[in-house]
């Protein structure tokens, strides 16, 4: 049973670990990537170059009377 669990685990952490970055890729291609998080960047093997900062969110616009 536990060797079930962390076969698991190891799974889960491998799969993020692989379509993180073309998660990334195509949520900037589509214009959907939230900004107001730290996006780490990737090279073309898949690891880590930098991480973005979030940039300053916009202020909010005044209701239209």
């Amino acid at each position: 049973m536990v060797t079930i669990g962390i076969a698991c685990l190891v799974g889960v952490y491998t799969g993020t670990k692989f379509f993180e970055p073309i998660v990334i890729d195509r949520l900037r291609k589509d214009g959907n990537l939230r900004t107001d998080v730290p996006i780490p960047e990737y090279d073309e093997e898949g690891r880590i170059v930098r991480i973005t900062p979030p940039s300053p969110p916009s202020p909010p616009t005044p209701p239209q009377q």
